[in-house]
Order: structure tokens, then sequence, then C-alpha cells
């Protein structure tokens, strides 16, 4: 029998909330694609239609998350206060996959790409760093980012959210102290940095 494109459609949602509910109750680690599947009512088998894996699932969960209102830069005083306001609107984005979000997408966030990296989760880090660059630009006199600082960026960026994926303090503050950290230290590289007094013009918005 042919399936349709809005049964199709019904089922994908259904494998996405049945898996999130599995990943938030048991662990990431702990459920498998044979408990999604019988959550879900489908065999196994038909799952791997739909998705290739179950890092591939959570990928989708996460790119489904309601987008946030990016930073203005005129709301605030320094680059590390921005930045902060930057990566936080993110995490906030992210919130509800907190507990399994590292487990789930490492292969694909981590610094160093995989050759297995999923293309709408790399869009999604591209996009974010866009934003990380016209931010740099708006704070300080200098010409855009280099590959290196944005990699730098990225990298404590990432260790923050693999912290914050752990973190039991009350309402995650010990990840915003380390947030605020870890911008405080990428904002005092670009502010020292060589192209710090050289002349700029106000960069076009991503």
């Amino acid at each position: 029998m042919r399936i349709t494109a809005q049964a199709r459609e019904s089922t994908r949602r259904k494998i996405l909330e049945k898996s999130h509910q599995l990943f938030c109750l048991v662990g990431f680690e702990v459920a498998t694609t044979r408990d999604i599947a019988k959550a879900v009512g489908v065999a196994p088998g038909t799952l791997f239609n739909y998705f290739p894996s179950k890092e591939a699932i959570a990928a989708a969960i996460v790119m489904k998350q309601p987008v946030r209102a990016r930073v203005d830069d005129d709301q605030y005083d320094t680059l590390e206060e921005a930045l902060f306001a930057h990566a936080a609107r993110t995490m906030r984005q992210w919130k509800a996959c907190r507990n399994y979000i590292h487990a789930a997408l490492e292969p694909t966030l981590a610094p160093l790409e995989s050759a297995d990296s999923h293309p709408s989760i790399l869009d999604l880090r591209s996009r974010h760093l866009e934003q990380v660059q016209w931010l740099s630009q708006c704070y300080g006199t200098r010409k855009p980012l280099v590959p290196l600082e944005l990699h730098l960026y990225w990298t404590l960026f990432w260790g923050v959210i693999v912290f914050w994926s752990r973190d039991t303090s009350r309402k995650q503050e010990a990840t915003l102290a380390l947030l605020d950290d870890s911008m405080s230290m990428f904002a005092g590289w670009v502010e020292s940095g060589p192209a710090r007094n050289q002349t700029w013009e106000a960069p076009s918005r991503p």
C-alpha cells in the first residue's frame, strides 16, 4: 500500500516526539532505535526509512526548536556582553534537548568536523558564527575575524555546551558562570588582537 505524504509526515513527527520523550526519560545512550520504533508503533526497519541513525533523529529534534531573535548590537555596552547574550539565546533554543544534546550532536558540532557532519547542523553552526563575526566587528576597531579566531570561539562555546548538558547546579548557574568566563576570554583575545587599532566600516548585518 502506498503511503501518502501526509501519513509519512505524521509518522516523522511521531518519531521525533517519542524519541525526545525517551531521550529525556532514560537517556540518549540507553534509548535504542528498537525502543523508539516500539514507542512509535512501527517496525525497527521502518524507522530507518525516515532517519538513518539515532543521532540523525536527535539532530532533527534540535533543528525544529523555535529560533530566537538575533542579538541587536545596540543593546549592550561591550563585545563580551553581546557574545554572552548570543550564546545564551542559542542555549535557550536548545533547552528542551539539554540532557542529550552533547551525546547526540558531538559528531557534527564538535570543533573538528567529521566526514559524517549533518548538513543542517553545520548550517546552524555557520549561521551562529556569522552572528559572532558581525558582533565582533560592531564592537571593535578591527578587521573580520580570521578562521583561527572563529575556531577558538567555537571551541569555547562547544566546551560550555558539553558542560551544560551535564550541569546539575541550580538553574545551571555553574554553566552561566563558565559561559561568562569563556566569552570574557574570547572578547579579550579579540580586543587585544593585532588589528585592534585599524579603522573599520560598519558591517552589513548577516
